[in-house]
């Protein structure tokens, strides 16, 4: 077992303690507030260090974090919206493509 990684008891007093201290307030919670803050953890890691490296410092394989914990963000979105992946090179490429199919401009 990693050293720095808090055992199963650890973890299960530290939901316990987060689950009374909820219920005494009386906040509002989310279901799964740990799959879910995992989930985004994981997510937000991934978009900095490599599945791996990120998989190991959550403790599940990159198959269970592929198939259940990452996420679609608004970034990815915006990234597709400005072509940031594809950049000028791509664009260039389609308006060739589309001059070579349709030389007169129509389409």
């Amino acid at each position: 077992m990693n050293e720095q990684a808090p055992d199963f008891r650890q973890q299960q007093e530290r939901q316990v303690i987060l689950g009374r201290r909820v219920f005494t307030n009386r906040v509002t919670t989310w279901p799964k507030l740990f799959v879910n803050l995992r989930s985004s953890c994981g997510t937000e890691l991934t978009a900095q260090y490599p599945l791996h490296v990120v998989c190991a410092w959550i403790g599940n394989s990159p198959t269970v974090a592929r198939d259940h914990y990452m996420q679609v963000t608004e970034d990815h979105f915006r990234q597709a919206a400005e072509n940031k992946r594809g950049g000028k090179g791509f664009a260039k490429r389609r308006r060739m493509r589309r001059t070579f199919f349709f030389p007169d401009g129509a389409e």
